[in-house]
């Protein structure tokens, strides 16, 4: 039997970096992205959906 699995992740901005981390393993590693960077994949993630 498969088990669905949430994948939630937490996403923050501190100045000019954006800090992306698995919210069910806070002590785990984070994946650090420039703002602008995260800007042009957000809006990228956008368009898809349109």
């Amino acid at each position: 039997m498969l088990r669905k699995q949430r994948i939630a992740a937490e996403v923050a901005q501190r100045d000019v970096v954006v800090g992306v981390r698995d919210s069910k393993d806070p002590g785990g590693g984070v994946l650090v992205f420039s703002a602008s960077w995260w800007a042009d994949f957000v809006g990228g993630l956008m368009r898809l959906r349109a």
